[in-house]
């Protein structure tokens, strides 16, 4: 649903990767947040699982405090509940760091899904539903 990307070209797509996304999964039939990291391979939960609901608004906000070379945070707040907390991130590597919003996924059942999204917004500070 969300993913963050790396680029040493703006203008060359083949040279765009992801880094780092959140993924839904199926568990007990709730949709449960985790954070991808493409850089190790790691899934990361939250401590308690906070679900995603289906068929209403949900308001996901994302924390990154981007802080190569240090260990940089990954935070997802669900309806305002922190529902994945990621610490000690790798940096990646090259110059340009970018988000963007989709939908898409190698494993959909049934394999037709609709996401709306209303009022993205990039801050400093956390918003808050």
């Amino acid at each position: 649903m969300f993913v963050f990307v790396q680029a040493t070209d703006l203008t060359d797509p083949g040279t765009i990767y992801s880094v780092w996304d959140l993924n839904l999964d199926n568990v007990d039939g709730a949709l449960i947040p985790y954070v991808y990291d493409h850089l190790t391979g790691d899934n990361t939960y939250g401590t308690v699982p906070v679900p995603v609901p289906v068929g209403e608004w949900v308001h996901l906000e994302f924390y990154l405090n981007y802080a190569p070379p240090s260990d940089t945070e990954l935070d997802l707040y669900v309806n305002g509940e922190l529902a994945v907390e990621v610490d000690g991130l790798g940096e990646p590597e090259d110059p340009f760091l970018g988000w963007s919003v989709g939908n898409g996924s190698g494993g959909l059942d049934p394999p037709v899904s609709t996401i709306y999204v209303d009022d993205a917004a990039i801050s400093t500070v956390r918003l808050g539903p």
